[in-house]
């Protein structure tokens, strides 16, 4: 029979002292196990989470989070030990049937009585736990039936106590928090136990290969996009789990996985991008590369200067290394990058960016700096690599640079700095062009000790040059977020369009069923069977009614 054709396979692949060792293995386990008297791993989410709380404060972020488990059973042992830490938290699970969860439902019922009286029980129990973390707790704490469905984004940290090998799996359970309307840098706290060989490789794999924590901008979409058709990425990390035992086997059969995902993901990513250009308006599709072309251009600007600014404070802890977009910061592990990273560089290589502790200090000195008395610096124009024949005339001259910001609140918030130049020609000091002001910026200065107690650049003359280079600016913005707000009504618009015609649809649908009930109704002699259609015809009407 089939049992005995199994046993006889095994027994085959696995000799009885192989298998004495295995149990005598699992035994040690055991034994290990019995003496654990405390879990560690909840200690440290404890201490995590009043760390990441006390980050927050500071940032004056939310003090909040969403804790993902695997089981009811570890959310409750999480429930009880945030308990004893006196952290507030609501439980969210694919039942909600706690009385916890029934009381927090009764009180969102009495605030909210006429959402409370639509929609489904559990959609309601749904909104209500929600409702309850945003207003009252600091934690939501949730099985894999928090990864759907739910808008987060009032929440910016996430906490995977349990990670899921299932890719897509991660990337929803990160989305709750990475929605429209989410301002703030989304943190991803992964629980990992270092001393576990698979386990560190599975974390480096969904990290460096798959790049599934790296923000909005991460190249994940693309993977995942890969990875839905066909790849079973959660069976083949099993299969590894079952079938290796040491950590040069498992390093072996990783690497083996890396190699498949590599040519599983360039294959379906070519194919995809391939479709779309295909199928894409040829003025849409130059529109995405000009936006494609314009991006890295305004980030590998913006990379130049965060450089210039970190050579300014810290240059002496920067030292160069022959990428010269990479430098080692002094007391810092990995290397800083000012350019994106390259897929070999992910977990090897930090990118630099405005919110990276150096980075966030210098750029907090940079904007408390004192101004008075006024500093003087030299500008050495030979140090442009670049030549520009206006800024040749101004050798051996001497100017004021003013900083102005222009914040312009319109669909969105943006802020513009300006420079604005004087420069001393006899005993006048008339304003250059706002594009020589910006190159000036650009090129090498060196302090002096020389300093000005007061400006010789009138007040009227200065709010002049400022208004003269603010309107057209102003213009442009204005016109823009007019064809903005022309493009938003237009799609609110068609929205309600196609909603009007639903409606139109459904109410059409409606009345055709009450003229036939009205009808059968009239038609039957049988005093219940009549009730029973009165009844119908009262949903129908509530129903138009809605």
């Amino acid at each position: 029979n089939s049992i005995s054709k199994e046993k006889r396979k095994i027994d085959k692949k696995y000799s009885d002292e192989f298998i004495e060792i295995e149990i005598r293995e699992l035994e040690s386990y055991y034994m290990l196990a019995s003496k654990i008297t405390e879990n560690t791993k909840g200690e440290k989410l404890i201490f995590a989470l009043k760390e990441l709380f006390y980050q927050a404060k500071l940032k004056k972020w939310p003090e909040k989070a969403v804790i993902f488990t695997e089981s009811t059973r570890t959310q409750a042992y999480l429930a009880s030990i945030l308990k004893e830490a006196e952290l507030t938290f609501t439980i969210f699970n694919g039942s909600n049937n706690s009385r916890e969860s029934k009381k927090v439902f009764e009180v969102w019922k009495k605030k909210f009585p006429e959402a409370a009286s639509i929609g489904s029980a559990s959609a309601n129990m749904r909104q209500a736990l929600i409702n309850d973390f945003k207003d009252n707790t600091e934690i939501l704490l949730t099985t894999e039936a928090g990864a759907e469905g739910l808008n987060l984004q009032f929440c910016n940290i996430v906490i995977n106590y349990d990670l899921p090998w299932n890719p897509q799996r991660i990337e929803q359970r990160i989305g709750r928090c990475h929605r429209y309307g989410q301002r703030l840098q989304v943190i991803v706290a992964n629980f990992l136990n270092t001393r576990n060989h698979a386990d560190r490789r599975v974390l480096e794999l969904l990290q460096e290969k798959l790049n599934l924590f790296d923000g909005l901008f991460g190249s994940s979409d693309e993977i995942l996009g890969a990875l839905e058709s066909g790849f079973d990425f959660e069976k083949k990390i099993l299969e590894i789990y079952q079938s290796c035992r040491t950590p040069e086997e498992y390093d072996i059969a990783f690497s083996e996985l890396q190699d498949r995902l590599k040519e599983t993901i360039s294959v379906k990513t070519l194919e995809y991008r391939k479709i779309l250009l295909e199928n894409t308006d040829q003025s849409v599709a130059n529109l995405f590369k000009k936006t494609d072309f314009e991006t890295k251009q305004i980030l590998s600007d913006f990379d130049n200067d965060l450089l210039r600014l970190c050579i300014l404070w810290i240059g002496s802890k920067l030292k160069p290394t022959p990428d010269n977009s990479i430098f080692i910061l002094e007391g810092y592990e990995f290397p800083i990058a000012f350019r994106e990273l390259k897929e070999s560089e992910f977990g090897k290589i930090s990118r630099a960016h405005k919110n990276h502790a150096v980075i966030e200090d210098i750029i907090n000195r940079s904007l408390n700096l004192q101004t008075k008395p006024i500093p003087s610096i030299t500008i050495h124009l030979s140090s442009n690599p670049g030549k520009v024949f206006q800024l040749d005339e101004m050798v051996g001259k001497e100017g004021f640079i003013f900083l102005w910001k222009l914040i312009i609140e319109g669909v969105e918030v943006e802020e513009i700095v300006v420079p604005l130049t004087f420069l001393k020609q006899d005993d006048k000091y008339n304003s250059i062009s706002h594009e020589l002001s910006e190159k000036l910026l650009t090129i090498q200065a060196v302090e002096n000790k020389m300093t000005f107690n007061s400006s010789p650049i009138k007040k009227n003359e200065l709010i002049c040059v400022w208004e003269e280079w603010k309107k057209p600016v102003l213009e442009k913005y204005q016109k823009r977020n007019e064809r903005l707000f022309d493009r938003e009504t237009d799609r609110v618009n068609r929205y309600y369009d196609d909603y009007a015609l639903r409606v139109e649809d459904r109410i059409k649908k409606l009345e055709a069923e009450r003229f036939e009930i009205n009808r059968r109704r009239d038609n039957s002699a049988d005093l219940e069977e009549r009730r029973k259609f009165l009844k119908r015809l009262q949903n129908i009407t509530r129903s138009m009614d809605k």
